[in-house]
């Protein structure tokens, strides 16, 4: 899904600066972005994500995390992460037009079945203020 959100941490006090981290870089350094369809099971992927992210933090570097966490129980794993480093945590939440998210969708060298894609929009949830810091809707 095209939709999603960065959540921008940074150390207590600051903004977000410079760095990002993303689930998809994660399994471009496995070796993996070429055979993991988006219906896979992505546990590797996500765990070299949450590595990542750690390091970021325990460096106290400013970074981006780009993901689509469609849901608020999925996007507290990540937030409660970056919550327990002491990060300023920043949400910026995009959301195409649908048939932007299909169009693009249809472009993927592995697409997410259409009807898929539907049923994860039906369970869009999108963030509130109450996750973070600061929420950006755009």
């Amino acid at each position: 899904m095209q939709s999603h959100h960065d959540v921008r941490a940074a150390r207590r006090g600051q903004r977000y600066v410079a760095g990002q981290t993303a689930a998809d870089d994660a399994g471009r350094r496995l070796g993996r972005h070429l055979d993991i369809n988006a219906t896979d099971n992505q546990g590797e992927v996500i765990q070299a994500a949450r590595e990542q992210c750690r390091e970021h933090l325990r460096a106290g570097r400013d970074f981006a995390f780009n993901a689509t966490n469609i849901t608020r129980q999925i996007r507290q794993r990540w937030i409660e992460l970056f919550a327990d480093y002491g990060a300023y945590i920043e949400i910026v939440y995009l959301e195409p037009p649908v048939g932007t998210i299909l169009a693009q969708n249809r472009q993927r060298v592995k697409s997410v079945p259409e009807k898929v894609m539907l049923r994860l929009l039906e369970r869009l949830e999108p963030p509130t203020v109450t996750e973070c810091h600061s929420l950006i809707l755009e």
